[in-house]
C-alpha cells in the first residue's frame, strides 16, 4: 500500500490485529541511531546499521541501543554497568531480557508511555512495537536539545 509517496507494511498481530508500518520510518530511525551512537566505541561492530534493512529490530532486541538512547536524555537513567554488554558473543535470552526491561522502564523515567509492551516484544523484534519505542526515546532524545534561553 502507498500513500503520498510512503511505503506501509501491514503487519498481522495477535487477536487477528492488523498493525502498519511505514519503510520511511524505519530507514529515519535508523539513520538518527547512526549519527546519534556511531562513536560509541561499545555499538563499533553494530554501528552504522543498514537503513535499508530490518537491521534496526535485530540491534534493539537486547536493548542496549534503547539504554544508549535514553541515556543521552537522561545521563543517570540507565548505569550502563548494569547492562549485559559484550562486544563478539551474543546474550543470552536471560540477559537480553534485563537490558529490556532496564531499558524500558528508564524510558518510562524520561516520560516515554509505554504500556502492554514487554522485553520479549523487543526481543522478537516486533516492527510496531520497536518502532513505536524508538520514536518516543527519539522523540524525547531531540526535544532534550532545544534550549529556550
Amino acid at each position: 500500500m502507498k500513500k503520498a509517496g510512503a511505503t506501509i507494511y501491514k503487519i498481522q498481530g495477535a487477536a487477528n490485529s492488523e498493525h502498519s508500518i511505514a519503510e520511511e520510518e524505519k530507514v529515519a530511525f535508523a539513520e538518527l541511531i547512526n549519527r546519534t551512537l556511531g562513536d560509541d566505541p561499545f555499538l563499533s561492530s553494530r554501528l552504522p546499521m543498514d537503513p535499508n534493512s530490518d537491521e534496526l529490530f535485530e540491534q534493539c532486541a537486547d536493548g542496549i541501543i534503547f539504554a544508549k538512547l535514553v541515556n543521552m536524555v537522561d545521563s543517570e537513567a540507565v548505569d550502563e554497568r548494569a547492562l549485559n554488554m559484550k562486544k563478539t558473543k551474543k546474550l543470552s535470552k536471560f540477559q537480553a531480557i534485563e537490558n529490556c526491561n532496564l531499558a524500558i522502564n528508564a524510558a518510562k523515567s524520561i516520560g516515554c508511555q509505554i504500556t502492554n509492551i514487554g522485553a520479549t516484544d523487543l526481543i522478537d523484534g516486533r516492527p510496531h512495537l520497536v518502532l513505536g519505542i524508538a520514536w518516543q526515546i527519539i522523540k524525547a532524545t531531540l526535544l532534550c536539545q532545544i534550549s529556550l534561553t
